[in-house]
C-alpha cells in the first residue's frame, strides 16, 4: 500500500532523540476529567522510553486528526498550548517527530493483517476483513502529518 511505504520513510535517515519516560499512548482513551476539573492520565501499561517529540507528535495525531484525515487546528493548538503551559517549552517538532507514531501504526497494521490471515471461521474472517479494510482506508497520509505539523508550527509562533 502506497501510504504505508510513504510513511515508512519518515525519519528513517535521522538519529533518534534521547528518550525519557513517556506514557506512549496518550490519546483520548487514556485521559479522564477529575472531579476538580484537572486532566488525569490513566492506562500506564505501555509506559517506557521515548523521545518527548515523538510522544507529542503521536498525541497530536491521536487528538487532532479527525476521521477522514482532516486536521483539527484548534485542537492541535490547544494541546500544544497546554503542553507548553505545563512543561514550559515544546520539544522540537518536525516531520521526523512522527517516526514513533508511524512505526507503531505499521506494527498495528501488521498485527491486524496477521490476525485476519489466521482467522479460522467464516464470521471471524468477515469481521477481520472489514476491520483491516477500514484500517487501511483510514491511515494518515504524509500530507495529513504535514498539515498537523503546520498547525503545530502556527501554535509555536503564537
Amino acid at each position: 500500500m502506497a501510504t504505508l511505504t510513504d510513511l515508512d520513510g519518515i525519519g528513517r535517515v535521522t538519529g533518534t532523540p534521547e528518550p525519557v519516560l513517556c506514557h506512549n499512548t496518550l490519546g483520548p482513551a487514556s485521559t479522564r476529567l477529575a472531579a476538580d476539573g484537572h486532566l488525569v492520565v490513566v492506562g500506564w501499561e505501555h509506559a517506557g522510553g521515548q523521545p518527548p517529540s515523538w510522544e507529542l507528535a503521536n498525541a497530536l495525531l491521536d487528538w487532532a486528526v479527525v476521521p477522514g484525515g482532516s486536521v483539527n487546528v484548534a485542537g492541535a493548538r490547544a494541546l500544544l498550548d497546554g503542553y507548553r503551559a505545563t512543561a514550559g517549552t515544546l520539544p522540537p517538532l518536525d516531520l521526523t517527530a512522527f517516526r514513533g507514531a508511524v512505526t507503531s501504526l505499521a506494527n498495528y497494521v501488521f498485527g491486524q493483517v496477521d490476525a485476519a490471515l489466521e482467522a479460522t471461521d467464516d464470521e471471524e474472517r468477515r469481521y477481520a476483513d472489514r476491520s483491516v479494510a477500514h484500517l487501511l482506508t483510514h491511515l494518515p497520509t504524509r500530507a495529513v502529518l504535514e498539515q498537523l505539523l503546520d498547525a503545530a508550527t502556527g501554535a509555536v509562533r503564537r
